[in-house]
């Protein structure tokens, strides 16, 4: 009967919604080769200047979380300037190669609950990689883009082997984007990065709410946090469930209780793993998180 739980569990965590769009080249199975440099394919990177004489900054690696490839971004020590392993959804130099951010978007339509992915992290001397995906629409009244959602983290700490981060979207208002766009960087402070500091990601996924959606929008807004966890769990929602329920890996119930929009749950003396969180109210689950624990 756990067992038969769990697998539902998972189904649930699989489906999706109608328009639930994904990143391209989530997994960076996929590199092109351009002139000097390679880069994934469907991404961008500060590898053209390449051409000047500059070590590439974004390159494929066999290390990957699955499949045959993953990206590893890494500061440089450059001989002018040190500069940072950057990775965008968009072309982050113009025509002369000089910086521009302005067409880093993509046509993206969606509204997914949440973002996961794997990844390792390196950093050196106090610095902190970073990641940030937003979702923005024009208003032609004002000629410009509002956000709509969006989501973020550092890595200040390191990360030796592939761990999972789940990041929920926070959304400002209920109108549909119609762009997107991700940028992830070796060092937080591209004026200064630390040289050798690395990002290393695998296995991007946009998830959408399994009940209780349109159109990509939760039916609650639920943070689950941290995400890998050490020690604890903090869980809020914008309402107040009837249960949570947290299994691991092989359907044994860990714990199960009602709660309000605020829970703290002490971890210390689990096991290092992979456990599944459901929420649930009167008409049935309305959300699933994995959770992964490292102690």
């Amino acid at each position: 009967m756990k067992n038969t739980l769990l697998f539902i569990l998972t189904v649930l965590t699989s489906i999706k919604v109608a328009n639930a769009q994904q990143l391209a080249n989530p997994g960076f199975e996929n590199w092109d080769t351009i002139g000097d440099y390679t880069q994934p394919s469907n991404w961008y990177s500060l590898n053209p200047l390449a051409q000047f004489g500059f070590e590439p900054s974004t390159t494929l690696t066999d290390d990957a979380h699955t499949g045959n490839y993953a990206v590893v971004l890494t500061s440089i020590a450059g001989q002018f300037t040190n500069y940072s392993g950057v990775l965008c959804t968009g072309p982050i130099l113009d025509q002369n190669l000089q910086p521009d951010f302005s067409n880093m978007k993509v046509a993206f339509t969606a509204r997914p609950s949440h973002i996961r992915f794997y990844y390792k992290a390196f950093p050196v001397g106090g610095d902190s990689g970073a990641f940030a995906i937003c979702l923005t629409r024009w208003n032609t009244t004002l000629g410009q883009a509002d956000t709509i959602a969006e989501a973020s983290v550092l890595f200040g700490e390191q990360v030796n082997v592939y761990t999972l981060a789940e990041l929920a979207f926070k959304y400002r208002n209920s109108a549909a984007p119609d762009s997107m766009f991700v940028i992830a960087a070796s060092s937080f402070d591209g004026f200064n990065p630390t040289p050798e500091s690395k990002l290393q990601f695998d296995d991007f996924e946009l998830v959408y709410q399994p009940t209780g959606v349109s159109n990509g929008e939760p039916k609650w807004n639920v943070d689950v946090y941290p995400n890998p966890a050490t020690s604890e769990l903090f869980v809020e929602t914008s309402n107040k469930p009837i249960s949570l329920v947290i299994t691991d890996a092989n359907g044994k119930i860990c714990m199960q209780q009602t709660y309000a929009t605020k829970h703290h749950i002490k971890m210390e003396s689990w096991s290092a793993g992979l456990y599944l969180l459901m929420l649930t109210d009167e008409e049935g689950v309305i959300e699933t998180r994995k959770i992964m624990f490292n102690n």
